[in-house]
């Protein structure tokens, strides 16, 4: 399954979830729980408050702590043998990222947003693995592969787009338009001023980065002028290769970086989830 794939799932229970939060506070007969209750006898009694300590909230609390349990299952893919010929491991990577998504998100509505305390401390955490995780995926897509092939990939669409413009018929467009159009594009997805990313904060670099990919999403590159729309599209692709190429070894640090920063957290996480867990058993706090 894609990470679009998965983007998507998560978007539309989120959606749900926040809907039905919403009816069972304010508008209780639209909530497809209540209505269940109403035609099964055996839900007749379940309490619905979403207050903290109720029926709805533990289960909201123990089915987001299994699934973030199950974000382990990509360690495990990754260490333990025998797992290591079910999937492939970008897709373990996929799944790991959804239960690391879909459990937090229903830790927020198992918590009612009450973090206080032991909660507070827990959820924090949480979320900063959460957060961070996001951003090691992207690091880990920009290193999926090697210099030479992104490099390689580069020069096709450069290729690809003279090609077009010998095939266009546009006289009037010059190498040296098309020339200017990649430059454009470099800036337009994050390519570092002078092509030299040694001289260049890391921090810097992924912000830079991330913003020219969150532009990609929404829009492109200014077209090579004559040239038809699909320009674009090359431009676009041409500047993501070289960009990845050149900012191969930056990446390659932040991953080590990140791991740094990650792992502590993730382990922090999860003493500190025990302990609140441990506590609303004993205490009922």
């Amino acid at each position: 399954m894609s990470m679009k794939s998965y983007y998507r799932l998560w978007a539309l229970l989120t959606a749900l979830l926040s809907f039905e939060y919403w009816a069972l506070n304010y508008h209780t007969q639209l909530s497809v729980i209540h209505f269940l209750q109403a035609h099964f006898r055996s839900m007749s009694s379940t309490n619905l408050s979403t207050a903290a300590g109720r029926p709805i909230s533990y289960l909201l609390g123990w089915a987001g702590f299994g699934l973030i349990l199950l974000t382990n299952l990509y360690i495990l893919r990754r260490k333990w043998a025998p797992l290591k010929k079910i999937g492939t491991l970008p897709g373990w990577l996929n799944f790991h990222i959804f239960c690391g998504l879909l459990g937090p998100t229903l830790i927020v509505f198992h918590s009612a947003l009450k973090v206080r305390g032991v909660v507070g401390i827990s959820f924090w955490s949480m979320m900063i693995v959460a957060l961070s995780g996001i951003i090691g995926r992207y690091i880990y897509v920009q290193l999926l592969r090697e210099e030479k092939l992104t490099s390689n990939e580069a020069k096709n669409w450069s290729e690809k787009l003279e090609r077009l413009r010998i095939s266009s018929g546009a006289a009037q467009v010059t190498t040296q338009d098309v020339d200017l159009a990649k430059e454009l594009a470099l800036n337009f997805v994050g390519f570092p001023e002078g092509g030299v990313a040694a001289q260049i904060s890391l921090p810097r670099i992924l912000f830079e980065s991330l913003w020219g990919d969150l532009r990609l999403a929404f829009s492109a590159p200014p077209p090579v002028p004559g040239l038809p729309e699909v320009s674009r599209h090359i431009l676009a692709a041409f500047a993501v290769s070289r960009r990845r190429a050149v900012l191969l070894e930056p990446f390659r640090k932040m991953l080590g970086y990140w791991h740094s920063f990650h792992l502590p957290f993730a382990l922090f996480m999860y003493i500190a989830a025990i302990i609140h867990i441990i506590s609303a058993l004993t205490f009922g706090i």
